[in-house]
């Protein structure tokens, strides 16, 4: 097949510009038409909510992993031993010195009392000093 007239005098340099700027404009429409982001699109960011103030209760829940360290960690010790029978505090309650922390049970701590005035009464009656 023979080219027309008129495309024989085209010298071989204008070919390539036109092919350059053939590909350029299929280049940019493609990117425009197919991958731009519209203009009228939303944007993925929630807007904030905004309601009237009242005196409620507004709670929310966040799952996380992790390691909670508190930030002041005191030892507790107390004076007797025995099984513990009330704590009147929950964990993380703000305590003041002198404030019960627990309640123990002194069943046993009653008997070893009775024990001893009973073996000083014997000991006054026999005389021993």
């Amino acid at each position: 097949m023979k080219r027309p007239q008129f495309l024989t005098h085209i010298r071989p340099r204008t070919w390539v510009v036109a092919g350059v700027i053939v590909l350029a404009l299929a280049g940019g429409s493609i990117y425009w038409f197919g991958f731009a982001v519209p203009a009228n699109t939303k944007s993925t960011v929630a807007a904030p909510i905004t309601t009237a103030a009242s005196l409620t209760t507004m709670q929310k829940t966040v799952d996380s992993d992790g390691t909670a360290t508190p930030t002041v960690n005191d030892s507790v010790s107390f004076a007797v031993s025995g099984t513990v029978t009330a704590v009147p505090v929950v964990a993380g309650t703000t305590v003041t010195a002198g404030q019960v922390l627990a309640t123990v049970d002194t069943l046993s701590l009653d008997a070893a009392v009775l024990e001893a005035q009973a073996t000083l009464a014997t000991a006054s009656v026999c005389g021993v000093r």
